[in-house]
């Protein structure tokens, strides 16, 4: 997934890959391939890249997924859009 959200804070703070890379200790391809969605960074580079960027993990790398319903150990998880039409039968 393309981290949209920390291209954003960057050019909000005026900071190129670079100087970004060279504050958080990675190279500037780190950062292109984080931005891109190419690489997923560790939570330490996570934690660096916020503080750098004074965003928090959740402003810059949360993903939103649709929630997911177990209906049982093994079973498969059953989208949100399919609760309601289990619920009406049973």
């Amino acid at each position: 997934m393309k981290s949209l959200m920390m291209k954003s804070a960057r050019a909000v703070k005026d900071c190129s890959q670079q100087q970004l890379a060279d504050l958080v200790g990675v190279s500037r391809q780190t950062i292109n391939a984080i931005e891109r969605g190419d690489y997923n960074p560790s939570v330490n580079l996570c934690r660096a890249i916020c503080k750098a960027l004074e965003r928090t993990l959740d402003e810059l790398f949360w993903e939103e997924r649709p929630l997911l319903r177990l209906t049982a150990c093994n079973a498969r998880p059953t989208p949100p859009h399919e609760w309601v039409k289990k619920e009406a039968k049973g």
